[in-house]
This record gives C-alpha cells, sequence and structure tokens, in this order.
C-alpha cells in the first residue's frame, strides 16, 4: 500500500514545516448531538466511515454503537443524519422501488430522485393543511451510494429541501462535518503537493483515510465517539466492515506515516501522539 500514500508523504514535511492547523471548537454546540458521516467517491468504488456515538440533547446521554449506515441491499448502502425514522422510511421505500441493480448512473439518480420527491411531497407539501405550512416531518439529510449494472458507481447527497446532488468527489454531513472537511482539506493538502487527490486513490488507500478522518473528529469532540464503522461498495457489492478490518486499516496508515515521516524526525511514539489512537 505503499504507493497509494506516496502523495501523502511527499507533502508532509511541508505540512509540518508550515504547522498543522487547528480546529476550532468555538462554534460546536455541547447540548447538540454530533454526527459524523463521510463518503469518498473512488475510480473502483465507494467508502463510506461514521463514528458510532449518539448524544441525547436533553439528557446528554451517551449511546456508543450506533449504526449511521446501512446497506439497502447488496448493491445500495445509505447513511444519515437526522431523525431515525425519517432514514428508516427512506430505506424502506427505495428497497422497494430498487430490487435490482439499475442499469447505469443515470437511471439510478433518477429512480432515487422519484422516491426523495414522492416522500418530500407527501408528508412535507401535501401535509401543510393538516400540520401546517411550516411543518416539514420528512427533513432528514442522506448521502446514497450505489453499484450499478454497467459497474458504475453513483455518490449522492439528497437534502431535506427535496433535491438530490450527484457528488464526485466526497460528501460530509452532519453537526460534525465543518472538522469532518478540515481534515479533508489537510489531507488533499499534502496530495496535491505531488499532484493528487483524496478521491484518485483506489479504495483500498481511500478506507485507511476515511477511519483517520472519523478518528480525528471523535478524538476533537467528546460528544462524537464510538468505534468507527466502515462500508464499502465495490465491484462485488456493498461489504461492512468488521472492527477488526478497520483497526487493521487505520493500523496501515499509522505505520505508512511513521515511515514517511521518519526523515523528519517523526518516531512511531511522536506519530501515536500527534494522530489518534482509533
Amino acid at each position: 500500500m505503499d504507493h497509494a500514500y506516496t502523495k501523502c508523504k511527499e507533502g508532509a514535511e511541508q505540512m509540518i514545516t508550515e504547522g498543522i492547523e487547528d480546529i476550532d471548537l468555538n462554534g460546536t454546540d455541547e447540548t447538540d448531538p454530533l454526527t459524523t458521516l463521510v463518503a469518498i467517491k473512488c475510480p473502483d468504488g465507494i467508502v463510506m466511515a461514521s463514528d458510532s456515538q449518539a448524544t441525547a440533547r436533553a439528557e446528554k446521554a451517551k449511546t456508543l454503537g450506533v449504526t449511521k449506515i446501512s446497506n439497502v441491499n447488496n448493491f445500495i448502502a445509505i447513511g444519515g443524519s437526522g431523525d431515525a425514522d425519517n432514514i428508516i422510511l427512506f430505506a424502506e421505500h427505495l428497497r422497494e422501488e430498487l430490487p435490482q441493480m439499475s442499469s447505469s448512473e443515470s437511471e439510478f439518480r433518477e429512480k432515487i430522485q422519484n422516491v426523495f420527491w414522492r416522500l418530500h411531497k407527501k408528508y412535507n407539501l401535501d401535509s401543510r393543511e393538516f400540520l401546517g405550512i411550516n411543518a416539514h416531518p420528512f427533513n432528514p439529510t442522506l448521502l446514497v451510494g450505489a453499484k450499478n449494472e454497467d459497474n458504475s458507481f453513483g455518490l449522492y447527497l439528497l437534502k431535506e429541501n427535496g433535491m438530490v446532488y450527484p457528488k464526485n468527489e466526497h460528501i460530509v454531513i452532519g453537526n460534525g462535518g465543518d472538522l469532518a472537511r478540515l481534515v479533508i482539506k489537510q489531507l488533499n493538502r499534502s496530495m496535491t503537493v505531488a499532484g493528487g487527490s483524496l478521491h484518485k486513490l483506489p479504495v483500498e488507500d481511500a478506507i485507511p483515510l476515511s477511519c483517520y478522518i472519523i478518528n480525528e473528529v471523535k478524538e476533537s469532540d467528546s460528544q462524537s465517539g464510538g468505534e468507527t464503522k466502515v462500508v464499502l461498495i465495490d465491484f462485488k457489492g456493498v461489504k461492512a466492515l468488521s472492527q477488526a478490518e478497520v483497526q487493521k486499516n487505520y493500523d496501515k496508515f499509522l505505520g505508512i506515516m511513521t515511515i514517511g515521516l521518519a526523515p523528519v524526525g517523526l518516531s512511531a511514539e511522536k506519530i501515536k501522539k500527534l494522530w489518534p489512537t482509533g
């Protein structure tokens, strides 16, 4: 996997010299639950990752092991922030609408857009007479990834306003999104030095970096935590990685960074202090 991190390593010395940006947590409301989901579209698939902690606003009680990314079937996975019932509702309708793979990315986009619009119309527009003009009971923010029959991959952001946006690089959603975007920006900065970027990596190498992104967010905010969850969509279909597989991938990331940053005087011990342990 060394070749995948060549771009990171070539830009790492410049990052250390200039100083890594600090994450500003002043804007984080400690009374809100923090959800972080990241999806990266690669040439050979899609990687989705999230934390697994939920925090109740009123009680501020933390629940670990929460599943925020799930497969609809063997070729579609979704992740969402917001009302869990909304996400389940959308998944159920999507499963009914798409029992088989779509022939192409454009066909898939049209189908999920129709499902989303139907739910938006039914619960947000048609219900105004009964619930009031400002009521929006169906208001999830979702990311959807899929493999199609032609071996293309589609990644989409679905917003509560009823719009469906295709994404060719990455999607970040949830209250921890600003922190995750900062980490992605830093990763892309180091790879840009060598002419690369995160979404150009193969999924094999994007998985360790997705683990790192989520782990950085967990390290920076106490309301994001639990085990890091990773779901992979590749030519074989949808696969949820076991915790052993997630940890193995993250250990690869730490090992590569240890080797890559050794020339600038960063030992394995120092790497562990600079990067979260997972």
